[in-house]
């Protein structure tokens, strides 16, 4: 009846028992105290091999009189029979069972983070805390008691000490990372689903694991973590980074001397090779170029009109007007020449030869909004709400035509349907409405990415055609994976050499206007703005840091953004 009910206190909390002196004055008898111990431990199928090691162990009298604490294996730690020496029974990796007692009596109050333990084996381990738990050797303690003041104390662990299937982590895939970006974890004995492990950064909070293998973990950084190590659990057993981890934070400021130009909303903005800026500015018919050393220059072209301008009755060379009545989309292409989009008035897009102005003009577009989406590119309709040019100087656009879908500019000339809109409806049966695509971005792998404001979505262009990576029909924004993440209205969008997404998320009606990241899993995470009813501009760090609109945005060759806002500025955002 009393093995039992020690048997069953054991497996429930921490357990204390006596090690019983005869009355005499002398030290304690080791093999009276290792009978004692037999008999709380009883001889329970799984833990028989453990329990054999400890009859055929011998304990000094100086060790008994000093007092012995045993880190014995929980039952549980043998549920996960793991093959060693050809056999299935986990045992010490060691024959030594002194590898489990340590020197002197623990009591509980002593039993704390930074406790340095040496065992009888002559081993040494630092007790650490872990989520609010007490680890020795990795290894959860898995009781709490009080002390009874004789010469033993018996803990119990979720695992065993000194075995060789503990998990361990080796290498970390950056030093520095951002909540939402995907981490690598690589090690040795790692569970081998997501469901088998658990990631916990600094700051407590877990992260979203997303693959698994024996040796290797990828996982979703979540927001609120802090620097420091972070732990991997696996079964009561864990593992911590040989080294902290740096959390980046999103710090946004503004762009002085593009404010004193006095623009309208920027909604297109891109950067060349040499980092310096392109961006539209319809409310006073000018494409602007900002240098990295900060100057500013202004093209503001005209073209020959077809009516009289000027009033003098006649219709001659000049009567001009702006050519760029409504500029919107912009690209820049490998030789640094700019290309901008217009709308209403004259529908096509313009290039601005920035080395030689006399070879500047439209380079794609019949100045109408005839449905003809495919042809030759001086000879269609075109309306871009958003472009993106590629090495070969091939373009796709999305149009802002309901009902033409992804078109595609060759090199040659010729503009064919990259994406029609029943692609979309056919990858997110979901889909209410034809796209009309505002933002456009290609990362290093040959994937383009769009957002849809009309369908609250994120799309990705590749090899297998067009998949949805996050939102549904569904506001405001939440973040979240897939689509089960919401956005308010995405404009704007951007790819970090990671390929990461970041997006432009604008709610006009409850005036949350955000940045938010998409990593390759499709996790959506918010690293930038909150809520402004004032909307006011205000710099800061995270979520701190308010935006009057967020319409377009690009990334320079040090992985910095400029995001256009519907004030007229550019903000930076680095990650830091």
């Amino acid at each position: 009846m009393k093995t039992n009910r020690i048997w069953a206190i054991l497996f429930t909390g921490m357990v204390f028992f006596s090690c019983k002196k005869t009355g005499q004055p002398a030290p304690p008898d080791p093999t009276a105290m290792k009978a004692d111990m037999v008999i709380a431990l009883g001889s329970q199928g799984s833990l028989s091999t453990f329990i054999e090691y400890f009859r055929n162990t011998a304990f000094t009298n100086d060790e008994v009189t000093a007092g012995l604490t045993l880190f014995a294996p929980a039952d549980s730690a043998f549920a996960n029979k793991v093959a060693i020496s050809g056999n299935n029974q986990i045992f010490p990796d060691s024959s030594v069972v002194k590898d489990y007692f340590a020197k002197g009596k623990i009591t509980p109050d002593q039993l704390k983070a930074g406790l340095t333990v040496t065992m009888l084996s002559g081993k040494t381990y630092t007790v650490t805390a872990q989520g609010g738990a007490l680890y020795l050797n990795n290894i959860l303690i898995s009781g709490q008691g009080t002390p009874t003041g004789n010469n033993a104390l018996l803990y119990t662990l979720g695992g065993l000490l000194n075995k060789d299937k503990f998990p361990a982590i080796t290498r970390l895939s950056d030093s520095k990372t951002l909540p939402g970006w995907v981490l690598t974890i690589e090690g040795s004995n790692f569970g081998a689903t997501p469901a088998d492990n658990e990631v916990e950064f600094s700051g407590g909070v877990k992260a979203l694991i997303h693959t698994s293998t024996a040796t290797k973990l990828e996982v979703t950084v979540p927001d609120g973590a802090t620097t420091g190590k972070l732990m991997l659990r696996i079964k009561g057993k864990a593992a911590t980074s040989p080294q902290d981890i740096g959390i980046l934070t999103a710090r946004t400021a503004t762009l002085n001397a593009v404010t004193a130009l006095n623009c309208g909303p920027i909604l297109g903005i891109a950067a060349d090779s040499d980092d310096n800026l392109y961006f539209s500015d319809s409310s006073r018919q000018r494409l602007i170029r900002y240098s990295k050393t900060g100057q500013t220059t202004i093209f503001q072209p005209t073209m020959q009109a077809n009516y009289d301008v000027n009033g003098d009755g006649i219709i001659d060379s000049r009567d001009r007007i702006y050519a760029l009545t409504t500029p919107r989309a912009v690209a820049v292409d490998a030789q640094n020449n700019a290309y901008v989009s217009n709308y209403l008035s004259y529908w096509g897009i313009y290039k601005i030869d920035i080395r030689d102005d006399t070879k500047s003009g439209w380079w794609a577009g019949n100045a109408t909004a005839t449905p003809f989406p495919v042809g030759n590119k001086s000879q269609i309709s075109i309306a871009a709400a958003c472009m993106q040019l590629d090495a070969s100087g091939n373009m796709l656009l999305g149009s802002a035509f309901p009902g033409v879908g992804v078109q595609r500019i060759m090199a040659s000339g010729s503009v064919s349907i990259a994406a029609a809109p029943n692609v979309f409806k056919s990858a997110d049966p979901n889909v209410l409405r034809d796209p009309v695509l505002q933002g456009i971005t290609a990362d290093g792998n040959g994937n383009t990415y769009f957002s849809d404001p009309f369908n609250l979505r994120i799309w990705k262009l590749g090899a297998d055609g067009i998949i949805m990576l996050a939102g549904n029909n569904n506001q405001p924004a939440k973040d979240g994976i897939g689509g089960a993440a919401q956005f308010g209205v995405p404009a704007g969008i951007a790819t970090d050499k990671k390929g990461n997404v970041y997006v432009c998320d604008n709610d006009q009606v409850n005036r949350i206007f955000l940045i938010r990241v998409i990593n390759r899993f499709g996790v959506v995470t918010t690293i930038s703005g909150s809520r402004n009813t004032g909307l006011a501009d205000t710099d800061g760090n995270g979520k701190n840091a308010q935006y009057n609109g967020v319409s377009s945005i690009t990334t320079d060759s040090k992985g910095v953004f400029y995001i256009g806002t519907n004030s007229g500025r550019i903000r930076t955002l680095s990650l830091e």
